[in-house]
C-alpha cells in the first residue's frame, strides 16, 4: 500500500486538522468563510502533493520491464491496487472535506483510473490462460487413461466376438444335429398346411376365449361346455404353434450375423420361439445350452455400453480441448499474450535444454563410475587369474614330480616296454603274467594294472593306442572342467609308435619348459599313488 508520507503532504495534512478544528469553534460566517477557503487551497495542496508521490509509483510500475505471463500479471495486479489505493484515498480526503465544509471540490484526472478496466481484463485473460492450460493438461492426462481404458475395453470385446463365434458355431451345430435326429426338418415340407392350420386354430382359439368370458357373464349354465371346447381347441393350437416356433427356428437358427446387435437380436428371437415350443424331447437337448448361452450374451451388452460411453467421454474431451486452444489462439488472447508467450516458450526452451545437460552430465558420471567398477572387476580377476596360475605351476611341479617317480623313472623296472613284453608273452603262451618283485610299485601304477588284470590281451599297439586315448581324453575332460583353452598341437603327446618314441627318448635333453608345458596340470591326467 502506497505511503504518502513525505515532509510536504504531512505539513499540509497537519495544517488542515488545524483549520478543521478551528472551524468548529468559529461562530461569525466572514471567519468561517476564511477557514474553509483555505481548508480549500490545503486539500488542493494535499492531492496535488500526494499525487507527485502516486505517480512516481505508478510509472515505476507501468514502465516496469517483464518478460513472463506470471510477471506480467504481478505488475497489473499491483498497478490495478495502486490505483484503487488512490481513488479510495482521494475519495476520503474529499468526503471529509465535504463533511466539514458541505461544499465539493473539483478534483484533477487520477493517472490510470481510465486504464482500470482495461488493467482488470488483461489480468482476467491471463488468470483464464493459466487456468486453460491448467484445464486442457488435466484434460489431456484424462484422454490418456480414457484411451487406456478404451483399448481394454475393445479388446474384450475382441474377446467377446470371438467367443460369440464359438457360441454361434456350437448352436449352429446343436440345433442342426437335433433338427435331424428328431426329424424336426421334415416340418418343412408340410409347412404350407402347418401355417394354415396354425391360422386357424389361432382364430378360433381367440373366438373360443371371448365365448366363455361372455357366459361367465350372459349364460353361466354355458361355462363348462364353452372351457371343454377352449381347452380343445388350445390343445391343437399349441400343437401347430409348436410347430411354428420349430419352424421358425429352423428358418433362422444358422443366419449369419456381423455385429453384436445382428446377435442379440437373433438370439432374442430365437428367446422368443423357443417360449412356444412343447416338444419335450427337443427341449432336453437344446434349451439349457441356448439358455446358458443368452446369458453369456446379454452381459456382453455391457461391455458394449462401457466402450460406448468411454469413446463419447473421449470425444466430449477433445472437443473441450480444441475449444480451450482455440480461446487462447483468439485475437484478444494473442494481443494481451503472444510476445509473452513467445518469451515463456524460449524460457520453457531453455529449461529444457538445462534439463538435458544435467542429465547428460549424471549419465556421464553414471558411465564413468560404471568404468571404474568394471576396472576393478577386471583387476580383481587378473590378481585371481594370476594366483590361480601360481597354483596351477605348483601343482604342475608337483605332479611332474610324481610322473618322473612313477612313468618315468628309468629305475622302475616295469615301464611301457616291459608291459608290451608281459602282454605279448601271456598272448602267445596262454599263461599268467609274471607279478613284478616290487609289488608295490605295480600296484602304484593305474595304466599298468588295467593292462594286467585284463582277461583278453591285444597286441601292443592296439594297448599304446588306448592308453594314448585315454590320455587325451583326460585331457580334454580337463580343458572342460577349468574352462583353459587347448594346447597347441604341438604340445601334445607324440602319435605313432610308442616304441620307436621309447627308443629315441633322452630324459636328460628336455628342456624345462617344455616339459612343464607337455605335463601341465590341464593335458595329463592325475595318477593315484594309491
Amino acid at each position: 500500500m502506497i505511503s504518502y508520507n513525505n515532509g510536504e503532504v504531512v505539513q499540509s495534512l497537519r495544517q488542515y486538522e488545524m483549520f478543521a478544528n478551528s472551524l468548529k469553534l468559529i461562530s461569525s460566517n466572514e471567519e468561517r468563510k476564511m477557514v474553509i477557503n483555505q481548508l480549500n487551497k490545503l486539500l488542493a495542496k494535499i492531492i496535488k502533493e500526494s499525487n507527485a508521490v502516486y505517480e512516481e509509483e505508478y510509472n515505476k510500475l507501468y514502465e516496469r520491464e517483464i518478460e513472463f505471463i506470471d510477471e506480467e500479471r504481478t505488475r497489473l495486479t499491483l498497478l490495478v491496487e495502486l490505483i484503487n489505493q488512490r481513488i479510495s484515498y482521494v475519495d476520503k480526503l474529499c468526503q471529509k472535506h465535504y463533511q466539514l465544509t458541505y461544499e465539493n471540490t473539483d478534483l484533477p484526472p487520477i493517472r490510470g483510473k481510465d486504464e482500470l478496466e482495461e488493467l482488470q481484463n488483461r489480468i482476467k485473460i491471463i488468470d483464464k490462460y493459466s487456468k486453460n492450460i491448467k484445464t486442457c493438461h488435466e484434460l489431456e492426462l484424462e484422454i490418456e487413461n480414457m484411451e487406456s481404458k478404451l483399448s481394454l475395453a475393445k479388446e474384450k470385446i475382441n474377446v467377446n466376438d470371438s467367443l460369440n463365434q464359438e457360441l454361434e458355431h456350437k448352436l449352429i451345430e446343436l440345433l442342426h444335429n437335433t433338427f435331424s435326429e428328431l426329424s424336426l426338418d421334415l416340418l418343412i415340407d408340410e409347412q404350407s398346411n402347418i401355417e394354415d392350420n396354425f391360422y386357424e386354430c389361432e382364430n378360433l382359439y381367440s373366438i373360443a376365449k371371448k365365448n366363455l368370458e361372455k357366459s361367465r357373464i350372459k349364460n353361466p349354465e354355458m361355462i363348462n361346455e364353452c372351457q371343454e371346447m377352449l381347452n380343445e381347441i388350445e390343445e391343437d393350437y399349441k400343437e401347430y404353434n409348436n410347430k411354428m416356433c420349430i419352424l421358425g427356428l429352423i428358418e433362422i437358427y444358422d443366419r449369419k450375423v456381423d455385429t453384436y446387435d445382428e446377435l442379440l437380436t437373433k438370439r432374442n428371437k430365437i428367446k422368443e420361439l423357443m417360449n412356444g415350443v412343447t416338444n419335450k424331447e427337443f427341449l432336453n437337448r437344446v434349451e439349457t445350452e441356448i439358455n446358458k448361452q443368452y446369458s453369456s450374451i446379454i452381459k456382453e451388452e455391457q461391455d458394449i455400453n462401457t466402450y460406448n460411453e468411454l469413446l463419447k467421454r473421449v470425444e466430449e474431451i477433445k472437443k473441450e480441448i480444441n475449444d480451450i486452444k482455440e480461446e487462447i489462439n483468439s485475437e484478444e488472447f494473442q494481443q494481451v499474450l503472444k510476445p509473452l508467450l513467445d518469451n515463456e516458450r524460449k524460457r520453457q526452451e531453455k529449461i529444457l535444454k538445462e534439463q538435458r545437460l544435467k542429465e547428460e552430465e549424471e549419465r556421464q558420471k553414471r558411465l564413468e563410475i560404471e568404468r571404474k567398477r568394471q576396472e576393478e572387476i577386471s583387476k580383481k580377476q587378473r590378481l585371481i587369474e594370476e594366483t590361480r596360475k601360481k597354483e596351477m605351476e605348483k601343482r604342475t611341479k608337483k605332479l611332474l614330480e610324481e610322473q618322473q617317480k612313477s612313468i618315468l623313472n628309468k629305475k622302475n623296472s616295469y615301464n611301457f616296454e616291459t608291459m608290451k613284453d608281459i602282454s605279448l608273452n601271456k598272448e602267445k603262451e596262454n599263461i599268467e603274467p609274471i607279478k613284478p618283485n616290487n609289488e608295490e610299485t605295480f600296484s602304484n601304477n593305474k595304466y599298468i594294472n588295467e593292462v594286467v588284470d585284463n582277461s583278453s590281451f591285444k597286441n601292443k599297439y592296439d594297448i599304446e593306442k588306448e592308453l594314448f586315448d585315454e590320455f587325451n581324453d583326460q585331457q580334454f575332460m580337463n580343458k572342460e572342467e577349468n574352462n583353459i583353452e587347448e594346447l597347441p598341437k604341438k604340445d601334445k603327446l607324440p602319435l605313432g609308435n610308442f616304441d620307436d618314441y621309447a627308443k629315441k627318448f633322452d630324459e636328460g635333453n628336455i628342456d624345462k619348459s617344455e616339459f612343464d608345458e607337455l605335463f601341465s596340470d590341464n593335458f595329463f591326467p592325475t595318477i593315484p599313488n594309491e
